[in-house]
């Protein structure tokens, strides 16, 4: 008797490979998945920071200036404060913490040296009780020369 001599592969061999092929494309799409959700929380943050530098720079260059043109007021979302010019009432950042009342007199202190402290607070992602303050201080340059 002849040997039969087998051509293609046995419905058991098929059957393993699609199951190793299915955890493979499953572990890639999780993967993929985690990417997605990482780099869009990395775009969420740099966009804060980005406000962050952005309302630092806009506060120190007028407040060393001597301009005191802005104030922190309700932003347009009615969830968070806004940090406003006074002249036109137009908010030039928004996103701030709010508690309560956004209130002027804790967004910043003026002494009579010239020396502003400014604090910003935001709400961190997902924890509601954990508020994170940044503080930074600015000097008018015209109180400094006198």
């Amino acid at each position: 008797m002849r040997a039969i001599q087998q051509k293609g592969f046995t419905l058991v061999e098929v059957l393993v490979a699609m199951v190793i092929g299915l955890v493979v494309i499953l572990g890639s799409g999780q993967l993929f998945l985690a990417t997605l959700s990482t780099f869009r929380q990395v775009d969420e943050l740099g966009r804060k920071q980005d406000a962050v530098v952005f309302a630092a720079h806009t506060l120190a260059a007028s407040y060393r200036r001597g301009e005191d043109g802005y104030v922190l007021g309700d932003s347009t979302d009615a969830r968070t404060c806004a940090i406003r010019s006074q002249s036109d009432g137009q908010p030039v950042i928004e996103g701030f913490y709010r508690l309560g009342v956004c209130n002027d007199a804790d967004f910043k202190t003026s002494p009579e040296t010239g020396l502003y402290k400014f604090t910003l607070q935001f709400e961190r992602e997902g924890d509601d009780d954990d508020i994170e303050s940044l503080v930074f201080h600015v000097m008018s340059r015209s109180q400094a020369l006198n």
